[in-house]
């Protein structure tokens, strides 16, 4: 039978399914974990709301006399293009990533898509934290989820992916179930329709490794029975590890360097990190894809301490910045930005993605990993970051390599 905690979990995250479908703003994991506490003192208020709202319906009790709360029967079919997992991986297609909390495609991202032929969006969904609610105590469930202002383009696929933290994944790995559910009802709120596979993104580790391939084992039964495929985002230091129990493998080649280390030259992509992985040809057990980063940052520290990372710096700004040697920005005035105190004589260490060092790794990679799939992800769709690169560069980065 099922215990009240795991009925109140399953309560929970129906119930966030239904903030997913019909909230008009983001919820920041400070909400979630608000939300979750007022939800403990009504319990059965929260399933009689789902019932009425017809986002969860309660379920029959079997023959052991256990009841469980269940999203209503989909007609997958109608809302959702789904085709056998072997299927999903055949297709050549160039892909992006869409990260950010709103769903919403300017007129720019619409014809970047045309113009790249890009026919597949892997699409945040949400995130799955550990976060601490009003009264202290940790709860994993589903932050920031993305709010939906536009309609998918017709003939894109969309991959759901959800970035799952560290701290969740430590301390709780069974969810897959309920997270499935919800992207459903997220699908079907927003009827999304192609979809073939899901993603999930986890930086695990050693530490972590059971718990994240055993939650990985459990989507993919629950995705099989739907007739979808399970694919994960993989870190230059796993391709050394045990390969996770998932269909296909998104090679993540950006993030490369540490953003806390004062001597790295660029945390996003660095030939030198990506090669000190490859030092000899590596055959791994998944198809893979390989995603290149096409954005930029600032990396503000403090006496050589990383601090945060900005995305709105206007370097041009020279009563505020002044330029030093390798990338390095001094801050000459005390201000404000994107909510954060920046002091004078802070350093700001700005970051790209160039087309020369992309390239660069693309042949590295084409030279010592072979991939029965190979396609091209770019993270990720952002108009600002993206016009830093001419149309001819983008459509060689995503030109395969012979």
């Amino acid at each position: 039978m099922k215990s009240a905690l795991q009925k109140f979990r399953i309560a929970i995250w129906a119930l966030m399914s239904l903030v997913a479908c019909d909230s008009k703003e983001p919820m920041t994991s400070d909400e979630a974990a608000n939300w979750v506490a007022n939800m403990k003192c009504s319990f059965v208020l929260i399933i009689v709301l789902g019932v009425l709202c017809g986002c969860v319906r309660p379920k029959k009790a079997d023959s052991s006399g256990a009841e469980s709360i269940d999203m209503p029967e989909s007609k997958i079919d109608t809302l959702v293009s789904v085709e056998a997992a072997s299927d999903s991986l055949q297709v050549a297609k160039n892909a992006i990533y869409y990260w950010k909390t709103v769903f919403r495609l300017t007129e720019y991202d619409r014809q970047f898509l045309k113009k790249h032929h890009i026919r597949k969006i892997y699409l945040r969904m949400f995130d799955v934290d550990r976060v601490e609610n009003a009264d202290g105590k940790l709860e994993v469930i589903p932050i920031a989820t993305t709010l939906f202002q536009d309609t998918i383009p017709a003939g894109i696929e969309i991959v759901p992916t959800v970035y799952i933290t560290t701290k969740a994944i430590r301390h709780d790995s069974d969810f897959a179930e309920l997270m499935y559910k919800r992207i459903h009802a997220m699908l079907m709120r927003h009827q999304i329709r192609n979809v073939k596979e899901i993603q999930v993104d986890c930086d695990w580790t050693a530490s972590t490794q059971d718990s994240f391939f055993g939650f990985c084992q459990r989507l993919r039964d629950t995705l099989y029975a739907n007739h979808l495929s399970l694919s994960a985002t993989i870190r230059l230091h796993q391709l050394k590890k045990k390969v996770p129990p998932v269909d296909k493998g998104v090679l993540m080649l950006y993030n490369t360097g540490s953003i806390y280390n004062p001597e790295t030259e660029n945390s996003i992509l660095n030939y030198k990190d990506v090669e000190a992985y490859l030092k000899s040809d590596i055959t791994y057990e998944l198809p893979l894809d390989f995603a290149y980063p096409t954005y930029a940052w600032g990396i503000l520290t403090e006496e050589r301490n990383f601090r945060v990372i900005l995305h709105e710096v206007n370097f041009s700004d020279t009563l505020r910045y002044k330029k030093m040697t390798g990338g390095n920005y001094l801050v000459l005035q005390e201000h404000y930005l994107e909510n954060h105190h920046i002091r004078k004589g802070n350093i700001i260490r700005l970051e790209n993605s160039t087309f020369s060092e992309i390239m660069r790794v693309k042949r590295l990679i084409a030279s010592k990993m072979a991939s029965e799939s190979g396609n091209t992800i770019l993270y990720h769709l952002d108009s600002l970051n993206l016009s830093m690169f001419e149309e001819k560069e983008i459509n060689q980065i995503y030109t395969p390599i012979p």
